[in-house]
């Protein structure tokens, strides 16, 4: 049985984003993952993962697809 997976746009504020070698992939997949924990849900995948200067502020942006947990037994 496959479980439903739902997608989630999601943004994160960091404090620089001069350090992000990698345009904050990293950053929003960890941030994702204790999204998802929190909806008992899973991460799958991420898309469209970016780095932004917005309202003078760095954030890092893109869209999470979470998988809800099953309970088993």
């Amino acid at each position: 049985m496959i479980n439903p997976t739902e997608k989630y746009i999601l943004q994160f504020p960091v404090n620089d984003g001069s350090c992000m070698n990698d345009n904050g992939f990293a950053y929003f997949e960890s941030q994702a993952r204790k999204a998802a924990a929190q909806k008992g849900c899973v991460l799958v995948g991420l898309n469209n993962v970016r780095l932004e200067f917005v309202r003078g502020r760095w954030s890092v942006s893109g869209t999470a697809i979470l998988e809800k947990l099953q309970a088993t037994g």
